[in-house]
């Protein structure tokens, strides 16, 4: 059954959380983001993207009321299992399908992105999804710009004032200021360069919530969380 965990700073597993309609199978899930619900809640979604055949006609998202997870005082507290619902929403691409691991979720729009992972010599897209998702329908994600010279894109995440973006390959990190809410707009600049350190196969990064660092792991069991302070 899929699901996802809160940890804490010191990587105790707080909660345990499973998605409670047990029919939802994990094809291949790859990334994460948290945005606003329709009702401007927080949310987070869960993005099962990745298709390294090309194959696939449909992909999809889910979105889950972001959890209230208490701490405590003790030093890794035993972590309590919940079922939480979710909602599932069917994506398309307009040109056909795509491989890609990076999902991004505009703060305050609640917009939803995914980036394109492609190999070297190709250019990564972005495609962006309708202003309103439909849980009844596929939804039909259309290209709005071109990301040149990022191949191998693995996560992604738009810092939490929506100011700016930042997408990771195997070896780095590479950020962009975003104008106004034109995520689009965003890759007509030339991004900075952030040095991420080796990992066996670096493919998660998301911004702190107030904006002050990356912080970024590797797929695979016991990896390190790693986190890469802000040095603009």
């Amino acid at each position: 059954m899929p699901g996802f965990l809160a940890l804490d700073d010191a990587g105790c597993t707080l909660a345990i959380f499973d998605f409670e309609d047990t029919g939802i199978i994990a094809f291949d899930w790859e990334d994460m983001a948290r945005g606003p619900s329709p009702d401007s809640e927080p949310a987070l979604w869960f993005g099962d993207i990745g298709d390294n055949a090309r194959a696939r006609p449909r992909i999809s998202v889910y979105r889950v009321d972001e959890p209230r997870v208490r701490t405590t005082p003790d030093e890794c507290p035993s972590a309590r299992q919940r079922l939480v619902p979710a909602t599932r929403f069917d994506l398309t691409y307009e040109d056909g399908p795509h491989d890609a691991e990076a999902l991004l979720v505009h703060p305050r729009t609640g917009r939803l992105f995914i980036v394109s992972k492609v190999g070297g010599g190709e250019e990564a897209d972005l495609y962006a999804a309708p202003a309103e998702l439909r849980a009844k329908r596929a939804n039909v994600l259309r290209r709005v710009a071109g990301i040149p010279d990022m191949a191998s894109v693995t996560a992604g995440d738009i810092d939490p004032d929506g100011s700016r973006l930042a997408l990771r390959n195997y070896q780095s990190a590479f950020e962009w200021p975003i104008p106004g809410d034109d995520v689009a707009g965003a890759f007509a600049a030339e991004p900075r360069t952030i040095a991420l350190p080796p990992m066996p196969q670096g493919e998660a990064i998301t911004y702190e919530r107030d904006g002050a660092a990356l912080v970024t792991t590797s797929e695979g069991a016991g990896s390190v969380v790693v986190r890469v302070p802000d040095h603009p």
